[in-house]
């Protein structure tokens, strides 16, 4: 419910889940080379919204990638986390 898609520097998507706000960050693996803007937007994420976010990467080689910054799942895995939440 309450499914909002940003344009700012916020997660790309957020929604409200069982009186939880929970946030997607998707990526295409651009902002690797950025480090800094990197570590500024997981700060963000992680004082914004704690262990509710998630990176979704548009190619499963970037999961990898992305590990060492947070949660990350590749596109085809989106369904499974929020049928866990919906099962918690």
């Amino acid at each position: 419910e309450n499914i909002l898609i940003h344009n700012t520097r916020d997660a790309d998507i957020t929604f409200k889940f069982d009186s939880k706000i929970y946030a997607i960050e998707i990526e295409t693996g651009t902002i690797l080379s950025k480090k800094k803007q990197l570590k500024e937007k997981v700060n963000f994420l992680n004082n914004k919204y704690g262990i509710n976010w998630f990176f979704v990467v548009s190619k499963r080689d970037l999961v990898q990638k992305y590990k060492e910054y947070g949660k990350v799942t590749p596109r085809a895995g989106v369904s499974k986390i929020i049928e866990k939440l919906r099962n918690s």
